[in-house]
């Protein structure tokens, strides 16, 4: 996780000056001894909570969490 200074204008939101961390996954693939590919995964939706824009509309896994909302029950046999 990287953290970066929201300076500049990011997606619709305007610069806010806040202090937001970064999640992302990083993948090396080698072959041959050199670099083959390097795919970089990031939470985009974790920035954007930062600051304050909830990109699911309150149907992410968050409210789960928080008890306010309860899974769906699985139907039988699905397992």
């Amino acid at each position: 996780m990287t953290e970066a200074t929201h300076f500049g204008a990011f997606m619709g939101i305007p610069p806010s000056g806040r202090r937001v961390a970064i999640p992302y996954m990083d993948f090396w693939r080698v072959a041959d001894g050199r670099i083959a590919d390097n795919p970089v995964f990031v939470d985009f939706a974790a920035v954007l909570a930062q600051l304050g824009r909830d990109v699911f509309a309150g149907e992410g896994w968050e409210a789960f969490d928080r008890g306010e909302r309860i899974p769906p029950a699985l139907p039988e046999n699905t397992l």
